[in-house]
């Protein structure tokens, strides 16, 4: 219902918290791609989006990436500055982190805004 409301209301920004969670992975995807991909709705009707989610899948698509330990932001990148095949599992998540791949300054990359 609340991407609904986003897509509808044509808000200037919307904010999304696992929208997805309850979707099966087929429906998770196209609904991903249709609303919140590049070429989606919401990216179409110019809306800028927050997209806390929990699928490192969908990182790819993401303009900025933030990654909370704990509900703190602990580590920020742009997606463009990992490496190429990067896809880690959430079981190795603190590895992930410890690799040095993310920036540990929050203030190291500034926001681009989309998803």
């Amino acid at each position: 219902m609340a991407i609904a409301r986003a897509v509808y209301g044509r808000t200037k920004l919307a904010l999304f918290d696992d929208s997805l969670s309850a979707l099966d992975a087929s429906t998770s995807a196209q609904v991903f791609t249709r609303i919140f991909g590049s070429q989606g709705i919401l990216c179409r009707n110019g809306t800028a989006v927050i997209l806390a989610i929990y699928d490192w899948k969908y990182l790819a698509d993401a303009d900025n990436a933030v990654v909370l330990l704990r509900s703190s932001p602990s580590e920020r990148t742009l997606f463009s500055s990992l490496p190429g095949e990067i896809s880690p599992p959430m079981a190795s998540h603190r590895e992930f982190l410890a690799s040095g791949i993310v920036s540990e300054d929050l203030q190291e990359v500034s926001p681009t805004g989309g998803v």
